[in-house]
């Protein structure tokens, strides 16, 4: 049943994954191997933009990945990852930003060189930049884009998109710093990284 609504969320078929995970959720916490399954539910709500679903399983899943794995552990971070990216897929730049600035730290300590820490950097610049705070945002997702292009080879083929995201993310920046506060400079950045942008090869999500 959860296998089936994986392969639904993949081919887009949201309602139906959502119902499958929804009446297998009583047996997660008996099933080892069906413990991610939360986490599973929790993105296919994002992925359908169901805000007070997502707001509501985030709390949840935070306490149980707090008191499944010590404060400080990549597993912990991993964990918290998996909650904040839904909650900038609803755009909960400020619940999301919470969990990024408690991760990053941890993924820069633990995974130092690995691109783990650089996804987390351009995800809490995304948090900012969801809040319009341009200056903020800026070396975040300046610098987790530019350590994602540097290591998209050594990337997992599942993540790689993630990659396309960031850079895009720098163009979105740009773009509306430039409309909040016209500039040539930051019209000129924009057009530069759409440049990098578009010489990216495609990956499929």
């Amino acid at each position: 049943q959860c296998n089936l609504a994986v392969n639904l969320r993949q081919i887009g078929v949201l309602g139906e994954a959502i119902e499958l995970l929804q009446q297998a959720e009583p047996h997660f916490d008996g099933v080892p191997e069906l413990a991610g399954m939360r986490f599973e539910l929790l993105g296919v709500l994002a992925d359908r933009g169901d805000t007070a679903a997502v707001v509501a399983l985030v709390p949840k899943l935070v306490a149980g990945a707090r008191a499944a794995h010590p404060a400080g552990s990549v597993e912990l971070a991993q964990e918290l990852a998996r909650a904040a990216t839904p909650l900038l897929l609803v755009e909960q730049w400020a619940a999301a930003e919470a969990l990024l600035r408690e991760i990053l730290p941890i993924r820069e300590a633990k995974l130092a060189g690995a691109w783990q820490p650089e996804l987390s950097r351009a995800l809490l610049g995304a948090a900012l930049l969801g809040q319009r705070r341009f200056a903020e945002a800026e070396p975040l997702l300046v610098a987790g884009a530019e350590g994602l292009l540097q290591r998209l080879e050594t990337m997992p083929a599942s993540v790689r998109f993630r990659v396309r995201e960031a850079v895009a993310r720098v163009v979105e920046l740009y773009a509306q710093w430039a409309n909040a506060e016209p500039g040539l400079l930051r019209a000129e950045q924009a057009a530069k990284w759409r440049e990098r942008l578009a010489a990216l090869p495609p990956v499929g999500r």
